[in-house]
Order: structure tokens, then sequence, then C-alpha cells
């Protein structure tokens, strides 16, 4: 008769051992029911949402920047996209939806994008957000000067080699279209610039954040989430300290 070619499993083997015991311990959680979510104690049995509070988020890396402009990286952007509202944004099931801009048009082929701005949208600073914010806050985002990885995706609107290249002071395919909208050109249709506009890089940043990158600055938008150094830098403006 011949022999099975199935080898029988040495229990007495300690690395068999080991593993005999994860499986007899993990058991009862593959086949129990699902883990409730962790609730925080402070909210006891009150689950429904509330505006306002503090948001902490913790994370075993260093967060290299809170600017849209700069060098974000998978641990900031969570942050950022928290502190930073944008012309458009993607809904629970990732469809484009208007944020900043409570509409906007498209001409020229897919040449040419107008947002109409909603009025009355106030950064975290207090100032109005308006047509000249956006503009700044993407000449800022696309200038050779900032450190931002994204900026080539914006190659498209028209202008662009010429503004990053340093040979033209602004960028021509952003232009103000009055003090609650703004016009995109760009040199041809482009399905993705939507969705690109949606990510964080030409988020608005407040009239602070200057016409150029700079890292002593502390970030400020128009997002759901503030900067808590913004409100004490606000308290205590004019006062000095010893």
């Amino acid at each position: 008769m011949m022999r099975s070619t199935h080898a029988t499993p040495d229990w007495t083997s300690p690395i068999t051992a080991m593993f005999a015991a994860w499986a007899i311990a993990l058991a009862p959680l593959g086949c129990g029911r699902s883990l409730a979510p962790p609730i925080a104690a402070e909210h006891g049995d009150d689950l429904r949402p509330r505006r306002g509070g503090t948001i902490r988020l913790a994370s075993i890396g260093d967060v290299r920047s809170l600017d849209p402009a700069g060098p974000t990286d998978a641990v900031s952007l969570e942050a950022v996209h928290l502190m930073f509202a944008g012309l458009v944004d993607l809904d629970e099931r990732a469809n484009l939806v208007g944020d900043l801009a409570e509409s906007w048009d498209v001409r020229d082929s897919g040449r040419s994008y107008r947002f109409a701005l909603r009025p009355g949208v106030s950064m975290h600073d207090g100032q109005e957000l308006t047509g000249d914010d956006v503009k700044r806050s993407v000449e800022r985002a696309l200038h050779p000067s900032a450190p931002n990885p994204s900026a080539s995706s914006f190659d498209g609107i028209v202008g662009f080699d010429a503004f990053t290249s340093g040979r033209a002071d602004h960028l021509e395919g952003v232009a103000v279209d009055g003090r609650y909208a703004v016009r995109f050109q760009l040199k041809e249709p482009d399905s993705t610039f939507l969705p690109m506009l949606a990510m964080h890089t030409l988020r608005p940043v407040c009239r602070s954040g200057g016409w150029r990158y700079s890292d002593a600055w502390v970030p400020c938008g128009a997002g759901p989430f503030g900067d808590r150094r913004r409100r004490w830098t606000q308290r205590f403006a004019g006062r000095r300290t010893w």
C-alpha cells in the first residue's frame, strides 16, 4: 500500500506549537459578533453630531507641513483637508460638489471654468473670501518658490509655463471675474481639472499667507477646523509679553 505524501505535523516543534496557540486565541474573534466601535467617554450615551469642539489626530510619523502649497504627505493631508476648503470637493460617494463655490459654468468647449463663490464665507482670520483671495492662493501655490510637488498637475492652465519659469509676475489663465467669481482658462479641454481642483493644492489660504509661500506662517484657511495658534495670535495681537 502506498504511503500518503502529506507529512504529519510535529506538534512538539516550538514553532508549530506557537502557531497553534495563536490559532486557538484568535478563533473566538473570527466566529463571534463584530466588535462595537469605541465610544468617547466624555460623550456618554449622546452620540448625536455636535457643532464645534476640538479634534485630535494621532500619528506615528511627523507632519511635514500644514500648508496646501507645501510638501504634504499622507500624514499631513488628513489635517490639511480639515483646515482648508476648496472651490469644489468630493462627497461620500466621490461625486464632485460645490464647496466654496456655489456653482460653476464650463464654456469654450471645456477650456473655460467660471466659479461663483458663496458670499459671506469667513476665513479663520475673520476676513471674507473673495475672488482676489482665490487668485492669490492659486499663484502662491504654483509659484516656483513654493515646494509644491503637485504644481505640475495644473500645467494646463494658460500661462503656466511663463509663470512658473519666472517670465510672468501673474498667472494669465486665472482671472478675477467680480468680487465673488473667478475664472480659469485652460490650454485644452481637460476632464481631470475639476477632480484635481478638489484636491488640496489650490485651496484658498488667508491673506496672511501672502502672495508667496513662507514657512513663517500659521496655517489659515476656510475649512471646518482651524489652528489654535491663530486664535492665540489674534487674542494677544498688539500686546507685548515679557
